[in-house]
């Protein structure tokens, strides 16, 4: 439970204190937090300190705070958007190479893809089957642009990997979503038939 602070520790030290009472659930997502004054009582804390400890669990992701008669601090349900932006940015502020993604993905996806043949039902397996007839059919027929194919393409990824039943590495591959994107419409169109085939042998692994 919450405890007084000592008189010598930092906001720092408040927000590892609020940020570890939420990861073990004393807060549920969504549930708002006692009001400043009640909760700086309680921490043995002045007010400003509290707030400082609040922006930075603000700036986590962690809480949201909500203006207005209805407002306050609130817990934020984890999201793996705020995940997914934060690795985006740090990707491209350190200059993450294609090659060191493609690494990443041909370890962690070739993981999932093994736990998914496992896994997956018959009906999963159609339902991919027929993603990926139609994903053949838009690209020869030429009525999706090259930006569109690649989304479908990515969605193809998604659902695979879900399969894999695995949800830590769904939530670090969904994360990665957004660089993964960018790299796909860099390519050259005529990227589309080999794309193409190497899903037709997944798929068909996946069924073996």
């Amino acid at each position: 439970l919450m405890r007084k602070a000592e008189a010598t520790r930092t906001f720092e030290e408040i927000a590892d204190q609020l940020r570890q009472a939420i990861v073990e659930g004393q807060f549920a997502p969504e549930q708002r937090l006692p009001p400043s004054r009640e909760l700086a009582k309680t921490l043995g804390v002045g007010r400003s300190t509290l707030l400082a400890a609040l922006r930075v669990l603000e700036q986590n992701g962690l809480v949201v705070v909500r203006l207005g008669t209805k407002g306050g601090v609130f817990v934020a349900a984890p999201s793996i958007q705020q995940v997914s932006e934060s690795l985006d940015l740090l990707l491209q502020r350190d200059g993450a190479s294609i090659e060191e993604l493609a690494e990443f993905r041909e370890h962690v996806e070739g993981q999932c893809l093994y736990w998914a043949a496992l896994r997956a039902g018959e009906a999963e397996l159609c339902n991919l089957e027929r993603a990926l007839a139609d994903l053949e059919r838009l690209h020869a027929s030429q009525s999706v642009s090259w930006t569109e194919f690649t989304r479908r393409e990515l969605a193809l990824h998604r659902a695979t990997i879900s399969l894999s039943r695995n949800r830590v590495s769904i939530a670090v591959l969904h994360a990665i979503d957004a660089t993964l994107d960018r790299v796909m419409r860099a390519l050259p169109q005529g990227y589309g038939d080999l794309i193409l085939d190497d899903w037709r042998h997944i798929l068909a692994a996946l069924r073996a």
